[in-house]
Order: C-alpha cells, then structure tokens, then sequence
C-alpha cells in the first residue's frame, strides 16, 4: 500500500469520487495482504486475479464501474497492468455468476415429502411434527410469527385449510391427521433418553383452555401456559425440534423446499419457467419470504434430481 500516492491521486477529485476509491482501496489493502504484492507491482494476470476474487459484483456495469477506476489509477502510477475491456469483463461476471450459482446449489438442502415422512417417525410429540409439517406447508411468518400465533380455531379440519392473517393455506387429509394429534395432545415429553419410554425422559401436562396450537410448559410467566410464544420461545423450541428431527436441516430448508414445490406447481400450470423477477412476484403472492434466486436455483436441483414430477 502506497498511501501517499493514493492520497496524492484522490486529492483534486470529487467528495463522490473519493469515497468510491475510499471503498476500493479497502478491497485492494484486503488483496495485497493475500497476494503478497502491491498494485504498483501488479502485472496484468495479477490484477485479473484481483478482479476475479475482490471486484466482480451483481453485474458487468458495476464491475466495469470499479474497473475503471483502477485503471485511472494505473495510469497515474505508470503501471499498464489493467488491460481488460467490456466483453472480457463481462465474462468475467457471468463466469462468476454461474460458479456462485453452483455453490449455493450445493447449499441448498431440498427435503422430499417422502424423506420427511420417514423422519418424523422418530419425533416424540405431536406438537412437535405439526411443527415440522407446517413450516415444510410454508407457514411461519416473520420470525415464526404464523406458528407462534396459530390459534385452533384458525385451523378448520372439516374444509381442510389453515386460516392466516394474510392468507388460507389449503391441507390435505395426511395433514389434518397431525394436526387433529397435535390439538389432542395433553401431556409434553420432554426427551432425555432415546424415547419416551426412558426412565430419565420428563413430561409436563398442557393447559389445554390454550387457544394456541403450540402450547409452551405452564408456569406463571406464560399465564400458566395461556399465552403464545414470544420470539427467543418459538426459536427455542423449532431449533430443539430441528435437532430431534436429525436430518442436518434447518427450519429455513423446510421453507425453501415448499417454495420449491410451489413454484415447479405453477411453471408446470404455466408451460414455462418463470424470470427472477416473476419467482420473485410469485412468492411474495403465496406468503414466501423466501430468497428467489435460491428458489430457482433449488427448482433447477430438483427438475434434475426427481424430473418434472
């Protein structure tokens, strides 16, 4: 790093423009570092690498932006080590792209209905695979509002749908069975052991005058079981659930897996994929916080993986 000579660079350029190099030169400190060589030093595949691992963005536009003004600065210190024009940079990107794409593939965990029927066998309270069952239905909400707030009377098992503040949410018969377990439910196995029938396993009654599905241990802090969920509960307990369920799956996974499926559903109905920009539009329609470019992305593992269905 050559402070002087950045300094000396920026100084007749504008507050904007500083603050541009200001962010740039915080990348470039960050490579340096790394690569073991300054940019005065730099030949052209060093500042192609420097590209490639620190400058390319979302798009070739704000890439060539950051290039350009390495290449000023090239030019001010004599170096000729910035020699990549607008196609190449845009190469660059979508090279980029198409790698990050692969990787968040890789991450995306997609969980098959039949794979989750398999697994909530071992689960021990039926509370706790209406749980898993909901989320895996998309419903969850901001911070696990939906479940925290889910009242029994929201749920109607004769016309099999789930009433929500912002929308209904259609069940199937499979669905009404766990949650007609989940309601009846009155005492809590707290799990110690391997099952229920372990001698170090604890179990408390329910409040069953709660109007909530989810019923938390009574105890004088939540009105002797009477009330919801707060935030830090709900989280609590859908990460202890997660854990039983033992899947190595995240309440997130559950979400993006029926995002999924819904979205597969409509571009089938459809005859076509659908753009960023519509997923996006589609998901926000049924209630899905989900990211749309990990929807896609896991649509395209699953089309490949199970075919169209």
């Amino acid at each position: 790093m050559n402070k002087e000579l950045r300094d000396e660079f920026t100084k007749p350029l504008s507050d904007s423009v500083k603050k541009a190099y200001k962010l740039l030169w915080k990348k470039l400190d960050e490579f340096e570092k790394e690569f073991g060589k300054s940019f005065e030093e730099f030949e052209t595949n060093d500042f192609n690498k420097f590209v490639k691992y620190k400058l390319i963005g979302k798009s070739t536009n704000s890439t060539n932006v950051k290039i350009n003004l390495c290449k000023k600065y090239a030019e001010y210190i004599g170096s000729n080590c910035v020699q990549l024009n607008y196609e190449a940079v845009k190469k660059m990107v979508e090279e980029h792209l198409k790698e990050k794409e692969i990787d968040n593939e890789n991450q995306l965990k997609y969980v098959s209905i039949n794979d989750l029927w398999v697994a909530t066998n071992r689960i021990s309270n039926d509370i706790d695979v209406a749980i898993i069952w909901l989320l895996r239905a998309g419903i969850s909400g901001n911070k696990f509002t939906e479940l925290a707030n889910l009242k029994i009377e929201d749920i109607d098992l004769k016309n099999k749908v789930i009433n929500l503040d912002s929308r209904t949410v259609v069940i199937d018969d499979k669905m009404c069975d766990i949650l007609k377990d989940a309601i009846e439910q009155k005492e809590y196995y707290v799990i110690r052991g391997d099952d229920k029938n372990d001698p170090k396993a604890e179990s408390y009654e329910l409040n069953m005058n709660c109007p909530y599905l989810i019923k938390q241990r009574p105890n004088s802090r939540n009105n002797y079981g009477m009330n919801e969920y707060k935030f830090s509960g709900i989280t609590a307990r859908v990460f202890r659930v997660m854990q039983e369920l033992g899947l190595n799956i995240s309440a997130i996974n559950l979400l993006q897996s029926h995002a999924t499926d819904k979205l597969i559903e409509h571009e089938k109905e459809l005859g076509r994929e659908l753009s960023i920009k519509e997923t996006f539009n589609y998901l926000k329609s049924i209630g899905s916080k989900q990211n749309a470019h990990d929807i896609i992305s896991m649509a395209k593992w699953v089309k490949k993986n199970y075919g169209n269905r």
